[in-house]
């Protein structure tokens, strides 16, 4: 997903057993991967996680504190903008 020059991101979920198909970004291993869009979230024990589509496939549920606030904004603006408008 991309928000005009920024590229969001993610860190590395809870999980270590990492999906296959997470783009890293650089080769020294910063842990943190590309995404392609956030589909919904949820709250688990009073945390917000998200669903993450990540670039190249797969998807994870990821702790709001390791999203990146760019990647949030996106997310936000995306569910309040209508899909289609009246008249």
């Amino acid at each position: 997903m991309r928000f005009g020059t920024q590229v969001a991101l993610a860190a590395n979920s809870p999980k270590e057993a990492a999906p296959t198909s997470r783009k890293q970004l650089d080769a020294t291993d910063s842990g943190w991967y590309e995404m392609e869009d956030i589909i919904k979230h949820r709250k688990v024990k009073g945390v917000l996680h998200y669903l993450v589509r990540w670039k190249g496939g797969g998807r994870d549920w990821v702790p709001i504190h390791d999203i990146t606030q760019a990647a949030l904004d996106v997310y936000y603006v995306k569910r309040e903008t209508p899909r289609c408008w009246p008249g």
